[in-house]
């Protein structure tokens, strides 16, 4: 790898997580142009960065993809790509499952796991391709032939499929147990493979949520104009998916943390300290661990983890107020609360306002507390937009730096009439 060519790379910010070495390792190669072509999903390619609990990619590389993406949804359409992942889906877990209970050296588990683990990663990073793609037809397509907030017409387009989270409410709904809760469900919380399952008194919370709140039942189509009743079809699919992909990736890492624990124990560690763990390092009999300040990248299909920061960050300036994503109009104010993890998601109190890279199914505790949503990343179609539309809350998406703007307890107005976050002066809220 030489620093130069590093250097030339034109890294453009996408998402923010805090994803372990561990993870970061086993998987990420996943973005590769071989994994594109393993699980069939066309010939994109990224050069990749994580650093400081946030991904980057090449944009120049970017680029390319997108100009594949139009050619490459005309043979392989949002339906068939959701069959793809779902037929992908369960053949890893029945891969995970037999090698939970093989005979082979925990080593060797690990670079089978690692094999599996990646084929997930084509389907989370086919995402931006299709966000530009479908954000293209939307003011090309749709704009242009209706009045209404554009989110609150695809909402309201035709049914769409359920996640894991709905299911889980309407298993609630059914009356199952909570132990029976906790079993089928409990891995929703960890989303990296090493942040603890719900606790049962977080699954009761949960049911009192869900049979507090009223069910929110899919709506009926109306009637489209033809040009765009397949498009609107699609979108609402697309939405599906968003969330569907990332349930069945954590899903996965659920159930292979018996093997996790396998490899710990084999090194005489404990599960938890195995986070801090390169994978490959293991994989090659030299394990290596890394503290908090680390980064991958992937360079030309080829991996490179160390310590420290490979390139630097422009800090954000003092910045008084954000602009996004209007996907649910209306005004609150109320005391900032960064949650950038489900673990965090307790200390949203009643009124105060979410600011958050992205919401996860996992925080809906704190979203029913929550006077508005907040965030870095997404745009009409992602879980915090199809969640503020459920609970009728101002949200504003996109902003990309709010929870770098913000800290908690700052006080803020969310203006979603007009997609604007403000920080005002620190005094009380009236009521």
């Amino acid at each position: 790898m030489k620093e130069s060519e590093i250097k030339k790379i034109k890294w453009t910010k996408w998402l923010k997580r805090p994803y372990t070495p561990f993870l970061s390792s086993l998987c990420f190669s996943g973005v590769g142009k071989k994994y594109y072509r393993k699980v069939e999903l066309g010939n994109f390619d990224y050069n990749f960065l994580f650093q400081d609990d946030t991904m980057y990619y090449d944009e120049n590389k970017m680029e390319k993809n997108r100009r594949q993406i139009v050619a490459f949804l005309r043979k392989k359409d949002i339906f068939k790509i959701v069959k793809m992942l779902n037929s992908q889906h369960k053949k890893n877990i029945q891969k995970i499952k037999a090698l939970i209970k093989g005979r082979q050296k925990p080593t060797a588990k690990l670079k089978i796991l690692k094999e599996i683990t990646s084929q997930y990663l084509p389907f989370l990073w086919i995402t931006p391709m299709l966000e530009y793609f479908y954000d293209l037809r939307i003011e090309r397509d749709i704009k242009p032939l209706i009045k209404e907030n554009v989110a609150d017409f695809i909402a309201n387009s035709g049914p769409i499929k359920k996640t894991q989270s709905e299911i889980m409410a309407d298993d609630i709904r059914k009356g199952l147990p909570a132990s029976l809760i906790l079993k089928k469900y409990g891995w929703m919380k960890s989303r990296d493979g090493f942040t603890d399952f719900y606790t049962i008194k977080e699954i009761n919370d949960i049911i009192r949520h869900v049979k507090n709140n009223k069910r929110i039942t899919a709506s009926k189509y109306r009637i489209l104009p033809k040009k765009i009743f397949r498009l609107c079809r699609e979108l609402r699919e697309a939405i599906f998916f968003r969330t569907d992909r990332t349930d069945k990736f954590y899903e996965a890492l659920a159930v292979s943390r018996p093997i996790y624990q396998e490899i710990a124990d084999s090194l005489g560690i404990s599960f938890k300290a195995l986070a801090d763990y390169d994978a490959n390092s293991i994989i090659f009999g030299q394990p290596k661990k890394y503290q908090d300040n680390y980064y991958y990248l992937l360079l030309n299909g080829k991996e490179f983890i160390n310590q420290g920061e490979l390139i630097k960050i422009n800090k954000i300036l003092d910045y008084h107020e954000v602009k996004g994503i209007i996907v649910q109009k209306g005004k609150a104010i109320g005391r900032v609360k960064i949650v950038s993890h489900s673990s965090q998601i307790s200390k949203v109190n009643q009124g105060d306002i979410l600011v958050t890279p992205m919401t996860l199914p996992s925080f809906i505790l704190g979203m029913n507390k929550a006077a508005a949503f907040v965030t870095d990343e997404g745009s009409l179609t992602c879980h915090a937009a199809i969640v503020a539309r459920e609970m009728k809350k101002p949200c504003i998406t996109g902003t990309k730096i709010a929870t770098q703007v913000f800290k908690d307890g700052d006080l803020v107005e969310v203006d979603a009439n007009q997609g604007i976050v403000k920080k005002l002066k620190n005094t009380k809220i009236s009521n």
